[in-house]
């Protein structure tokens, strides 16, 4: 599901910043399934769905900039489960790839420590904000942070997940993609069962809040791919024990990284 999907006659398609965007129809009716748990109305649904795009469009424009930043460069697709900037090259270092990875997030975390100037500004100046801005401050308030901040969880293949893996493998090439894998089983199933729970009113971790299904789902999703990759990465690994005299994960390049 964090493969970018084939093009449709429905797609949205469009150039910012001289950078191509690509909007899946599946992205607009997701958003609005998931905005169905915290909005009171079409006005509100239709809110929720604009701030959605916006944020997630911010955050892969922030992957984007990274990687022009490094020189190489790449398209953004939004589609049902979020968002992806697709690169054109790979980057050969290791904390270029790491900083590309953390661009998203940190974009999001600023835009969401703007808003909360604007805030203290707003109680500063006594303003009276209609109930459709507070709605909007905090939609973006709540998107901009949790996500961001679930973005940098050590899993597999979100932003964290991808770091976590770069900064595995830098300790060890061979067992670095395994143990990133096993630590994105763990996370994401622990959440996946919490989320579980919580749904039917036993929350495991309170501080972590209460999801829908969309984040049953989610996890449980990431938890399943995890496991998919862990096996493939273990068969890629019997494959070249056949032949002892080569490193399976020696490409060549690694004094590069």
């Amino acid at each position: 599901m964090f493969f970018e999907p084939a093009p449709t006659r429905f797609d949205l398609n469009f150039r910012l910043l001289g950078v191509w965007v690509r909007v899946h129809p599946m992205h607009w009716v997701f958003s609005a399934i998931l905005g169905l748990g915290f909005c009171r109305g079409t006005a509100e649904v239709l809110i929720w769905v604009i701030c959605v795009f916006l944020s997630i469009l911010l955050h892969e424009m922030g992957h984007l900039m990274a990687m022009r930043l490094f020189g190489s460069d790449g398209h953004i697709v939004l589609y049902s489960f979020g968002g992806l900037a697709v690169p054109y090259h790979h980057l050969p270092n290791r904390w270029q790839r790491i900083a590309v990875s953390f661009a998203g997030p940190l974009v999001q975390l600023i835009l969401y420590g703007l808003i909360k100037l604007f805030l203290i500004w707003v109680a500063w100046k006594e303003f009276d904000l209609s109930e459709k801005a507070w709605f909007t401050l905090g939609v973006l308030i709540f998107i901009n942070l949790y996500w961001a901040i679930l973005n940098l969880f050590p899993i597999w293949p979100l932003d964290g997940g991808q770091m976590c893996r770069e900064l595995f493998t830098w300790f060890s090439r061979r067992s670095g993609v395994r143990a990133s894998l096993m630590l994105s089983i763990a996370v994401s199933g622990i959440l996946a069962i919490h989320y579980l729970a919580a749904y039917f009113g036993q929350s495991l971790f309170p501080i972590l809040g209460s999801g829908g299904l969309y984040t049953i789902l989610l996890f449980g999703s990431l938890a399943f791919g995890s496991v998919t990759a862990l096996k493939q990465d273990a068969a890629i690994h019997r494959e070249w024990n056949d032949e002892p005299w080569r490193d399976p994960d020696d490409d060549g390049e690694a004094w590069k990284r």
